[in-house]
């Protein structure tokens, strides 16, 4: 397994990630890094974990269709 930084409030970022990396599976274990900075900043905490993982589905279904792979989620 390999890590690849990616940005989940970024959705162009993630398509070239997994452009570049070609996967077969797709761990998401993004989030907010910092508790207190969640709380303070509910709405942007709530775009990267929810839209974030729905960019990340989004990018996943593109990349299928481009190439014919599959790539479990």
């Amino acid at each position: 397994m390999r890590l690849h930084y990616g940005d989940l409030s970024d959705g162009n970022c993630l398509r070239e990630v997994l452009g570049r990396v070609h996967p077969d599976e797709v761990y998401n274990l993004g989030a907010q890094s910092h508790v207190r900075v969640s709380f303070d900043m509910p709405i942007y905490t709530s775009d990267v974990i929810a839209l974030g993982t729905v960019r990340l589905l989004e990018g996943i279904r593109e990349y299928q269709q481009q190439t014919g792979r599959r790539v479990r989620f």
